[in-house]
């Protein structure tokens, strides 16, 4: 016989869970899973998983162009001397990098700095597509107060000026004495 005492509660109607409403499902237990989530368990998800409410951040609708640097250049030239990079499907050149051999390089785009390197290493660049210039908006110009009529407006003063209508011609009331 050990000397453990057995905890199986062989005679009890509950088993230490009190009246037996209380030992039911999940319905006792505030819902199951992340049921109570939002009202009465909103603490508990808190403490244990922050970002589970709300977002962070958003997502850009504007297509990224697919850019190079001057550093992978070398990489895929090998031999070659010219390099179409739009062929390959590359948008856009960034300076990030040294280029030791002259390049003749295709792409739309390319960074002002990527471009003094290429021609620095004694390369040139073909195929960019000629930059769109700004345009600028006019300025509205604040409104002055007066409107613009093709007819003159008249002077407060001079109506004011204006003759009251004869009043004598006007019957008075008669009041009951």
């Amino acid at each position: 016989m050990s000397s453990r005492k057995v905890q199986r509660m062989r005679g009890s109607k509950t088993h230490g869970y009190g009246a037996k409403k209380k030992h039911r499902g999940k319905g006792s237990k505030g819902g199951k899973g992340y049921g109570g989530s939002t009202k009465h368990n909103r603490s508990y998800v808190y403490a244990k998983e922050p970002e589970h409410f709300g977002h962070k951040g958003f997502h850009s609708l504007r297509k990224k162009a697919s850019i190079i640097k001057i550093k992978d250049l070398e990489r895929i030239s090998k031999d070659k001397e010219e390099i179409d990079l739009t062929a390959m499907g590359y948008e856009k050149l960034l300076s990030d990098g040294e280029i030791s051999k002259p390049l003749i390089i295709t792409i739309k785009k390319i960074s002002n700095k990527a471009k003094q390197k290429i021609e620095k290493a004694g390369g040139s660049v073909t195929g960019l597509e000629p930059k769109e210039e700004k345009k600028k908006r006019e300025r509205k110009k604040p409104y002055s107060g007066e409107k613009k009529t093709s007819e003159p407006r008249e002077n407060k003063k001079e109506v004011s000026k204006k003759k009251p209508a004869d009043v004598s011609s006007v019957p008075k009331k008669e009041s009951k004495e």
